[in-house]
């Protein structure tokens, strides 16, 4: 981070203390890309962040009487406290789950209504599901992943990555992953037996204003059922997604007047299953939306293997709804 007098290129030092021991200048991140440094606030400042080599410029910002004028350059890198909490910084040193980071990041993102942001081309490897009862956007980048671990000790009979339980929250962009491909549930039976579990990418539950944009979500488990992105009781919804699943796709149940702009379901696979699973069902809706709804790769049960019809796949269902 490189400090200089508003408006020239003369360097002025910040300090690691209250104006009485100078920092290096440039002054040199942690491995979070974290600094801590004071600032005369009677002063103007002009700061300039750049990658180590000083080849990148990462962001800009003037500084005068102590508020933050920012200047985005590379939407990949953004000061802490514009806009974004980074979940990185809430990492544990040698951490591989990260369940407790997500839990205190959320908390800061609630407390300074800013998004919840995952960094690009990182993945958050949780043991629990994310439940947020409080309004949250969330924002992964691009390669960004939340996937859940193959060891989950998980307390509830339904799993989920993401469940939102409070009006005007987002997901948008990145991956969501329930497990690996094609694991068997039982290796997640740790509360049941193994047909105690249903498992589910992303649920809104009772919310209005819903938005889930440009997500991708794998919920390829063996013998389970669930969906990729369920919307229940969720007035407003706004949903773009792509669902990569052995089972179920996209469910809107009681869930009015919103619009599905894109769901993409690929690769659903009746195999190993023991229920019939659905790419995409509405029930009890009123009012909404739905376009670009595309199945691909859908394969179902041989008749021939003994399984009646209702095994099959069903591609869209919508019953009980109105003015869809």
């Amino acid at each position: 981070l490189n400090s200089y007098v508003g408006g020239t290129v003369s360097r002025r030092p910040l300090y690691s203390d209250a104006g009485i021991t100078p920092l290096t200048n440039p002054v040199v991140a942690d491995s979070l890309g974290q600094i801590t440094a004071y600032l005369d606030t009677s002063l103007v400042y002009d700061l300039v962040a750049t990658t180590a080599d000083a080849s990148v410029v990462l962001w800009e910002a003037t500084v005068t009487n102590g508020v933050v004028e920012y200047t985005a350059i590379n939407d990949a890198y953004l000061p802490f406290d514009v806009g974004r909490i980074n979940v990185r910084n809430y990492e544990i040193s040698g951490q591989t789950d990260w369940t407790t980071a997500i839990t205190l990041a959320a908390a800061a993102a609630y407390a300074s209504g800013k998004a919840l942001w995952f960094p690009a081309d990182d993945t958050a490897y949780v043991t629990d599901c994310q439940n947020f009862a409080s309004a949250i956007n969330i924002i992964l980048d691009p390669g960004a992943t939340v996937q859940l671990m193959d060891a989950a000790t998980l307390s509830s009979s339904y799993l989920f990555v993401f469940r939102f339980r409070a009006s005007n929250s987002s997901v948008v962009g990145g991956t969501i992953d329930v497990n690996r491909d094609g694991q068997d549930r039982a290796a997640y039976n740790t509360a049941g037996g193994a047909d105690a579990r249903s498992y589910w990418g992303v649920v809104a539950l009772g919310t209005l204003a819903t938005h889930i944009e440009n997500v991708k979500i794998h919920t390829k488990v063996i013998n389970a059922p669930g969906y990729g992105v369920a919307f229940q009781y969720v007035d407003g919804y706004d949903c773009d997604v792509e669902v990569e699943t052995s089972g179920s796709g996209v469910l809107l149940k009681d869930a009015d007047g919103g619009i599905v702009r894109r769901a993409r379901l690929v690769d659903l696979d009746n195999a190993d299953w023991e229920i019939y699973p659905h790419a995409f069902d509405a029930y009890n809706c009123d009012g909404g939306i739905l376009n670009n709804i595309d199945i691909v790769n859908q394969k179902g049960y041989d008749i021939a293997s003994g399984h009646s019809p209702s095994d099959w796949f069903t591609g869209i269902t919508i019953a009980a709804c109105s003015n869809m």
